[in-house]
């Protein structure tokens, strides 16, 4: 009598389990990759596909730095011994360090740092940096739609 109780609770604890988990699993929003982990991305009002995509990291966009500079028409260098890019327009340049939270600004004439909102990160041999912080420093006007998840990016080549 005490084993057929034993295997009644048992089997009623794991279709509670089963159900439960049933009902969290089809009242939970589904999030697809396109929509949150690669937003879409447009310059100038065209649709841009990088590779890689522009990805989100602690809930800031990461965009390939050589992709988003060669949108704006700047000239990018990169030292593999210091991990470090450099990219310039015009007299503008702003260098930045994988791993760092900052990154420097010049105009030719005065210097600035600014706090980047997630460091500049290696993903998968592509250097990562963050989107929004780094084109406002060069100029460029960025909005979010969140109803398309697409950033667009506003800028003129100089």
């Amino acid at each position: 009598m005490l084993r057929a109780s034993t295997k009644m609770l048992t089997l009623i604890v794991i279709s509670s389990a089963l159900f439960m988990t049933f009902v969290i699993s089809s009242s939970a929003p589904s999030v697809s990759a396109s929509s949150s982990a690669y937003p879409g991305i447009e310059f100038n009002g065209m649709k841009q596909h990088l590779q890689p995509s522009a990805m989100l990291m602690q809930g800031t966009t990461l965009m390939p730095m050589r992709a988003m500079f060669n949108l704006l028409g700047t000239q990018v260098l990169y030292n593999e011994e210091t991990q470090t890019a450099t990219a310039t327009r015009g007299r503008t340049s702003i260098e930045i360090t994988i791993g760092s939270s900052s990154a420097l600004i010049s105009d030719g004439t005065n210097n600035k740092t600014i706090h980047l909102s997630t460091p500049a990160t290696m993903h998968k041999g592509t250097f990562m940096v963050p989107l929004r912080c780094v084109l406002e420093s060069l100029g460029a006007k960025v909005d979010w739609n969140r109803a398309t998840s697409t950033i667009s990016i506003y800028s003129s080549r100089k």
